[in-house]
């Protein structure tokens, strides 16, 4: 990892931005405000990006009000910062071809992060992107304000899903401990992530559950998320969030996946496993990523073939376990 290519790099430049990739999620935006905030407290001029702005259940984090959704292709940075992805087109058409920013620095954990910035600093084992910033933030010696512990302590619930998922242990636990120290309330942040949600995300949680099915062995489950469905319930993106993890939890099944329409011939395809398959390489396949146990891709193509191909590599990954 590059903990001091990118600290030098921040001693020496004055102006950054930062974003993540679209629709940010608890991790990206998490990291985001935080490391807005450890720049700023180090009298840098911050600007915090997200094409998508702020999801609904996340505008309670500090720092949320400041977020762009506004970005010119020549504002100048000294360097801009890409977390919790590494692919500079996963943040926008604007950012990506930017010509204003000197040089791009990737903060990520996912396991298949190519090492597309100028710096790198990837770390799979990692709990969430928040985690490497809190190690980054202590590094350059910033002091933990709840401003920073507060977004910190949200990347690692929504990553470790409220500390159940497997990537969660005592070093996981021990970062938690002292972001409560140091300012982050856990039911104050989990009743907003968790227990603050629309009345159209239940009225779309119920239409999306009948269209679930299942491979005759009930180790795959898959469910339908359709613009029209999106459109009669009025939920938005960010209402459906978590919607796969219902189907994860049947006893049964080993892999979940969600089919989200994106348009009559795209699909963004999510996939979730639970003890066994590996689902970053099944997304990689089809030029996506993410974790072991959870990853995504886009796929172009009728829902018909966009099933046809992802249930077909899924089945195929089943046999080999």
């Amino acid at each position: 990892m590059s903990f001091k290519k990118v600290i030098t790099a921040i001693r020496q430049g004055q102006s950054f931005i930062v974003t993540s990739h679209l629709n940010p999620d608890g991790d990206a935006l998490g990291s985001m405000l935080a490391l807005g905030a450890g720049l700023a407290a180090l009298g840098k001029k911050v600007k915090i990006y997200s094409r998508d702005g702020v999801p609904k259940n996340l505008a309670f984090l500090p720092g949320s009000g400041a977020v762009s959704k506004e970005l010119t292709l020549d504002e100048p940075f000294d360097a801009g910062f890409l977390v919790d992805c590494a692919e500079r087109k996963r943040a926008g058409e604007f950012y990506e071809k930017s010509h204003g920013i000197r040089r791009f620095i990737v903060v990520d954990h996912h396991i298949k992060s190519g090492k597309s910035g100028d710096i790198n600093l990837i770390d799979p084992k990692a709990p969430s992107t928040g985690e490497l910033v809190y190690r980054l933030l202590k590094k350059l010696k910033v002091s933990i304000t709840p401003e920073i512990a507060i977004p910190i302590y949200c990347t690692l619930i929504t990553d470790t899903g409220n500390f159940c998922y497997s990537n969660t242990n005592h070093k996981v636990l021990r970062t938690a401990s002292e972001l409560v120290r140091l300012g982050a309330e856990p039911w104050f942040i989990a009743k907003n992530v968790y227990e603050s949600y629309s009345v159209a995300r239940y009225h779309a949680l119920g239409k999306v559950l009948q269209t679930m099915e299942f491979s005759p062995d009930g180790r795959i489950a898959w469910a339908t998320v359709s613009q029209a469905l999106l459109k009669e319930t009025g939920a938005a993106l960010d209402d459906i969030d978590g919607f796969i993890n219902f189907l994860r939890s049947i006893r049964t099944v080993e892999v979940a996946i969600q089919f989200r329409e994106d348009s009559p011939q795209t699909y963004k395809v999510s996939l979730r496993s639970k003890d066994f398959v590996d689902v970053a390489s099944i997304a990689a396949r089809f030029e996506g990523g993410g974790h072991i146990r959870a990853s995504g891709c886009t796929v172009p193509g009728s829902l018909a073939e966009v099933k046809s191909k992802i249930l077909g590599a899924v089945q195929e990954a089943l046999k080999k376990i």
